[in-house]
């Protein structure tokens, strides 16, 4: 019998057990594919698609977004009924304050944000995003004006909350621009980071 490493323990497991001995309330709304399914009740099939973003990728992303990628292995999700592609969707797990939380974002084919759904929230409930507020990103572009305080309303008591989501969301916006220009117009110019 090997005996595992530190390293080599998910990060699942690490962070459940920090919430564990931090007793912190943690709340999980969806299972991946409810979702999955969420967004786009009318599919027929989601197709999962593992995407290794290169060094000049996470490069542009962060020039557009304003802020880095979380990783460079994403899994994206593309949306169909029979032969229409939907849209995309992400998960995204990032740290609001010092806790995590995850979210779905889904993409039309176009590229503009279908909807934002809370997975998982480990913060206190009353940093949560109410789901009226995390609406306010649909039918949402990439842009500059896409940032808190101009076209994105606060969280009254909950900033960070509100700074973490839309970081996501525009990083997710400018991924689908780098990855797949082909497939929708992505803008010549850069869409600047707020």
């Amino acid at each position: 019998m090997s005996s595992v490493g530190f390293r080599s323990i998910p990060v699942a497991v690490a962070l459940a057990a920090l919430l564990l001995a931090r007793n912190v309330p943690a709340e999980v709304f969806h299972t991946r594919e409810s979702a999955l399914h969420a967004a786009f009740p009318e599919a027929d099939r989601i197709e999962s698609e593992d995407w290794i973003v290169s060094d000049a990728e996470a490069a542009e992303i962060a020039r557009r977004s304003g802020s880095p990628p979380g990783t460079q292995l994403v899994t994206a999700y593309a949306a169909y009924d029979g032969a229409t592609r939907l849209g995309w969707a992400f998960f995204d797990t990032h740290v609001v304050r010092t806790l995590p939380e995850t979210l779905l974002i889904a993409l039309t084919p176009e590229g503009r944000v279908a909807s934002v759904r809370l997975v998982a929230f480990h913060e206190p409930p009353e940093y949560g995003p109410p789901s009226r507020w995390l609406s306010q990103f649909d039918e949402q572009p990439l842009s500059p004006r896409l940032a808190v305080d101009s076209d994105v309303d606060g969280i009254s008591g909950a900033t960070l909350t509100a700074r973490a989501i839309t970081a996501s969301v525009r990083r997710h916006l400018a991924l689908w621009q780098v990855r797949l220009p082909s497939v929708g117009a992505a803008p010549a110019q850069p869409s600047g980071a707020p």
